[in-house]
């Protein structure tokens, strides 16, 4: 079977703000990823390492891998809140 491909996420010079352009990127483990990034505005030319990385889950996997670990984000509302008003609650 083939290797996947991936793109990076858009991501705008800090600088300029022009698009910057994945010129090679490398795995560096199941969760991050270093990316080198330069801007596209030949008056800029900005360059950068970048690491994309995995910080909180807001979604579990249907199909979860046994040697991935993120910690879930923080709940906004407790298990029992469904973000609905409980019109009955007397207390």
């Amino acid at each position: 079977m083939a290797k996947k491909t991936y793109h990076a996420p858009y991501s705008p010079c800090p600088h300029c703000g022009n698009p910057l352009k994945t010129r090679l990127s490398r795995q560096l483990s199941e969760l991050s990823r270093e990316i080198t990034m330069q801007c596209e505005n030949p008056e800029c030319l900005y360059c950068a390492v970048v690491i994309q990385s995995h910080l909180r889950v807001l979604q579990s996997s249907m199909n979860p891998n046994p040697r991935v670990f993120v910690p879930l984000s923080p709940r906004k509302y407790p298990l029992n809140h469904d973000g609905q008003l409980d019109l009955l609650n007397n207390g």
